[in-house]
């Protein structure tokens, strides 16, 4: 049987080396965004509990002197035994906050992280204001301003205007028509007032740049607030990705997926799961029991042991799922829960 056309979702594969090192594991998320970075991981820390020493202080250097970024990020740090085994960023998501949190476990907590890793199409996202406008990128840890560069302010188009001529400032219909070029996006997203979004459409639709096959989205939205923008964006996004995840999905249940938790970890336990698919809104279970290899888990103690894994432990079941999908090569995507199409919560597209 062959495997249906899949979205890629999350490849987790550099995830990897961290199984192969034994825990507990500290991991921490914290908001960087804010500029009270400092006191929010002075809180974390204050209420530590079961936290080695060695990892709090390798943890906070990595922590409070993360860069800002302007449109909105949460620092997802692990260490162990006094080392950092990870550090990122995650772009503002769609949906509940993230919330800082410290934990230790037998398993780094990466659910959270892996989840909120958006598919990123190439993309363009023009932040039109009233006089002004603003192009950036999305990446999966937040968005990069592509123009103007980082030592300029955002440019006034009617000053550009007349600038033109002289080639000493760069309009914003000729880094569009550049970027445009050099991107190649699948996606443009304008955000902005009604009016203003109106006329970057109409600077988009004059550059003729574009091959009619690429989708302009349009977001009403304040473009000088962050977080705004973030939201509106990342929403863009997953409007974008969500018809051909959907359409995959159904495509591959049809032929035979594995459906519901017993069954995707059947399938990962096998090594048989291509890409694992959870809605966001799935009950999954708290708990499992893990062994030391990353595929020895089971729902319960018994179904581990079913299968001569000892000792085991318990441990929480999106960490166990992570760590089984980077051990395997497989690919987890996670869908929002309007998507409709998670059977059982979660499920897995198989190989064979």
């Amino acid at each position: 049987m062959s495997t249906p056309s899949f979205p890629s979702g999350a490849d987790l594969r550099a995830l990897s080396p961290l199984y192969g090192l034994t825990g507990p594991f500290a991991t921490a998320y914290v908001e960087t965004g804010d500029g009270a970075v400092g006191a929010r991981w002075a809180a974390l820390a204050e209420l530590a509990d079961g936290i080695d020493a060695a990892d709090l202080a390798t943890l906070r250097p990595a922590i409070t002197r993360a860069p800002a970024q302007p449109y909105g990020r949460t620092r997802v740090v692990v260490a162990r035994a006094g080392t950092v085994l990870l550090t990122s960023g995650i772009g503002t998501p769609v949906g509940p906050a993230i919330g800082d949190r410290l934990v230790s476990a037998p398993l780094p907590d990466l659910y959270t992280y892996v989840a909120r890793q958006l598919e990123v199409v190439p993309n363009l996202v023009l932040l039109a204001g009233a006089d002004t406008t603003t192009i950036l990128r999305v990446t999966q840890t937040g968005h990069e301003r592509l123009w103007p560069g980082d030592d300029d302010d955002s440019v006034d188009d009617e000053a550009a205007g007349d600038e033109a001529a002289g080639d000493e400032a760069e309009t914003p219909e000729r880094a569009f028509a550049r970027l445009a070029i050099t991107e190649s996006p699948d996606l443009v997203v304008v955000v902005g007032e009604p009016l203003a979004c109106r006329r970057a459409v109409e600077r988009v639709s004059q550059s003729r740049i574009l091959p009619p096959d690429v989708v302009v989205r349009v977001v009403e939205a304040d473009p000088s607030a962050p977080a705004s923008v973030a939201a509106a964006v990342e929403a863009a996004l997953r409007e974008h990705v969500r018809p051909a995840v959907v359409q995959a999905l159904r495509a591959a249940t049809a032929k035979g997926a594995a459906v519901g938790p017993a069954a995707v970890v059947e399938a990962l336990r096998m090594a048989e799961a291509d890409t694992v698919v959870v809605s966001a809104d799935a009950a999954l279970p708290a708990q499992c029991w893990i062994g030391h290899r990353p595929t020895e888990f089971g729902l319960r103690d018994s179904d581990a042991a079913r299968f001569g894994v000892s000792p085991t432990e318990p441990a929480r079941f999106d960490a166990a799922l992570v760590r089984a999908v980077a051990a395997t090569a497989a690919r987890l995507v996670v869908v929002p829960p309007d998507a409709g199409a998670v059977p059982g919560g979660v499920a897995a597209v198989l190989r064979y």
